[in-house]
Parts: C-alpha cells; structure tokens; sequence
C-alpha cells in the first residue's frame, strides 16, 4: 500500500496516551524484581532529539551506550528504575554533545557507575560546560578508548556477549566536527551483530567528513544499525549500507527538532534497500511510511542465546527477524578472498517479519521482567483513524489509506468506533 500515515504526537506529562504502551507495561510491572531474563536485550529510550541506549546481557551486566539530552533524563531515570536497573557497569559515549551526554551526572548521581566509561579521549574536545559536567561524574572511571577496545560480559558462561571499538575520531581522517569523531561500538552475541556509532558522517559536505566509507567495511554485514545523526542527510551513506546490509535500524530522533530529522535522503536510502526503521519519535522530516517506518516510542531488542531471530518489540506489537549478519559476513570474507579485492554482495528481497502480539498479558512480552512473574499490560495506546470510517486500525493494516490520523484508543471508543475486522485494531 502507498501513502504515509500521521504521526503519534510526543509524549506529555498530561497526556499519558502518547507513552508507549511498552513504557506503560514497564510502569505496572511491580512484580519486575532482575533486570535480566536469560536473553541480550538492547532498549532504545526515547529521551527526545538525543541518544539513550542501555544494553543488558543475559547475566544483568548493563552497558549505557551515551545518555541523551537535559530535557529527557527523567524518562530515562523511570524506564530504567522499572527496568530494576541498580547500577551501570560500563559507559560507552560516542561524543561529546549534549544530547549524548546531558544525563551522565543524572544518570550516574542515581546509578552508580560500577566499572569503567569509555570515550574518545580529550583530542581537540571542546571545554563547553556540559562537557565539564561530563568529566566531573566520571571521575577515575574514565577510560580513553582505542580501536580493539572490547567489552567482554557474561564473561563465565558458554555465551558471552561482547563490545568492540572499531573507529573512533575520524578513524585518522583530518576533521574537526565533533560528530565526525564519535566511537563506533560493534556488539556481538552468537550469530546477532549489532552497530552503535553515534553521530558519525557519511559526506564530505556541510563541514563533515565522510567516516562512514572509512569504516563500513571493518564493521561488515549487521543484523540491527543505530542510524547515524539522527538520520541526517549527512549521514547513513550508500557505501555504508551496502556494507552492513542491516535488517533494522533504529533512529532515535525528537518531535520538532530544528534539524529536519529524520532526512528524505537519508529514509530514501534505508527504504530503497528494505531496511525497516524504528523511531522513538515522530521527529521533523518526511512522516513515516506505512509498512517500513513504525514510530515506535521506546523499543526493545532481544536475542536469545544461540537463537536465529531475534525480536523488535514496540508499542505496535513484536516482530521478529531472522539473524543473518554471520551468514553475510562470511559470504563477503569468501568475496574478498576470491579476488583479493573487497566487494559488497548483492542484498536479497528482505524478508518481512512475523509479526506476534501478545492476546492477554504475558511476562515474556516484557523483557526485563522474570520470566514467570506477573505483569499487567496497559491496554491504552494511539490508534488510526481514516477520515470517514467507522473502525479503528494498528499501525500495519493493510485497509489504511495515507490521510488516516492517529487518535487515542479511548478517544476512538468514545466516538462509537469498533476494531477493524481484519486487524483487530492492533
């Protein structure tokens, strides 16, 4: 289907419809006791026009990887707090903007920091009052990051999870723009890969520098891409894509922001190869595509040990991929090695996802609760609303026509609107 679907307002504090359903769960989940369940969870916060990632292992060790603007650490510390989240064991900061590291005092005052934070090092690093901040909350825990730097957790088990650094200002190119110098973190679980880079360039234009075709090929086929830049135009690079070949990509970007983000050309090269992107806000540029965007709110990514899928989960629903990034890597390695010059293979129709929602609570559609333990699942959420219809829709269904517009569920049964036959309104 072809057309674009409106997109779910920001969150309010007076408007709880607009927290994602997810978020919600978490809020009423008071049975959540661990933070760990037996799987590779990444969660992407949706903290606004910033960054905000925290990666738990199957064991609980915890990874933040950057902490987002001033205006969104409180959502941050409560998704945490319901996550059971007592500590931080490893900080990973890709740069010092403030939208990556306004939180660090915040987030550390009320998390300890138990082991070490990684960054890129004081190389041409401006001393802004944030950046102070930054320095100060770290203390003797800040580490200076190098290419090779790895993050080994579960360290004691038949399945680690591992944090690579593979790039890191510049990656020895000439620039002085502070995104072009963000560390690139690769993570790797069995067969899953994932990429973390920041705000890292793909342009030499607009005063950045192209980093992005530097690296592609040392971080090679990934199962699941943070997007560079909040989806900047100057990012997320044709030479880069055909390199990682992801099935997903998250972008985290706020509602409004002055920048235009996410970009058309940036969407243009994600949707020309099948990408399916997940935002945590609606953001300033282009509305999502119906069937490749999904504005998502916070989301969730899990990986099961030795598993061959791993799941996506958001306030639309659970979908599940399969892991193909070990598969693509070691086709591309064959390719080299075949005629000692690196290619990119030619990428495959992507799959489309099963899509699994869950019909009554369930703890295992939470993922930081215990598997087992009880959790009440809040049924309030955006639903979609064609102009003269009489039903309500979730955000796949196919009988959605592009000037559909997003209502609260309540506001939809007020008005006397009934479940779509074919979706059910989810």
């Amino acid at each position: 289907m072809q057309g674009r679907v409106s997109r779910p307002p920001r969150r309010s504090a007076r408007t709880v419809y607009t927290v994602a359903p997810l978020l919600l769960a978490l809020l009423a989940g008071g049975g959540c006791r661990r933070p760990e369940n037996g799987q590779l969870q990444i969660h992407f916060m949706d903290v606004g026009q910033g960054d905000a990632a925290i990666l738990i292992s199957p064991r609980g060790e915890t990874v933040l990887f950057d902490d987002g603007p001033p205006s969104g650490c409180g959502h941050e510390i409560e998704y945490l707090r319901r996550l059971a989240v007592s500590r931080i064991d490893y900080l990973v900061v890709s740069h010092y903007h403030l939208d990556h590291i306004g939180c660090t005092q915040v987030v550390l005052g009320t998390l300890p920091l138990v082991r070490f934070a990684y960054d890129r090092g004081d190389v041409d690093a401006r001393r802004t009052r944030s950046y102070s901040q930054y320095i100060s909350a770290l203390g003797p825990k800040r580490r200076t990051a190098q290419t090779g730097t790895t993050i080994v957790l579960d360290t004691a088990t038949p399945n680690p999870a591992t944090i690579r650094i593979v790039a890191l200002n510049g990656d020895g190119l000439e620039s002085r723009d502070e995104n072009d110098r963000s560390v690139v973190s690769m993570i790797e679980f069995g067969a899953f890969r994932a990429v973390m880079g920041g705000d890292l360039s793909g342009a030499d234009a607009g005063g950045y520098t192209d980093v992005e075709a530097r690296v592609a090929a040392r971080v090679g086929p990934v199962d699941l891409y943070k997007v560079h830049h909040h989806c900047s135009s100057y990012s997320t690079n044709q030479f880069w894509l055909d390199a990682l070949q992801p099935s997903v990509a998250v972008i985290s970007v706020g509602n409004g922001n002055s920048y235009g983000h996410p970009s058309p050309g940036c969407l243009n090269r994600l949707h020309a190869r099948a990408v399916r992107t997940y935002w945590t806000e609606g953001g300033a540029g282009p509305p999502p595509t119906p069937r490749l965007d999904f504005v998502a709110g916070d989301l969730f990514v899990e990986v099961a040990p030795n598993a061959s899928r791993f799941t996506v989960t958001h306030w639309g629903g659970k979908d599940r991929y399969p892991i193909r990034a070990a598969e693509a890597g070691r086709a591309s390695q064959a390719l080299r090695l075949g005629n000692g010059a690196p290619r990119t293979r030619p990428r495959s129709p992507q799959p489309k996802p099963a899509i699994t929602r869950p019909s009554a609570p369930d703890a295992r559609a939470i993922g930081p609760c215990a598997q087992g333990e009880p959790v009440q699942l809040q049924q309030e959420g955006l639903v979609f609303v064609t102009p003269t219809g009489k039903k309500y829709h979730g955000p796949h269904c196919s009988y959605l026509t592009p000037d559909a517009t997003a209502m609260p569920l309540s506001e939809a049964l007020s008005k006397g609107l009934t479940p779509c036959s074919r979706c059910g309104g989810r």
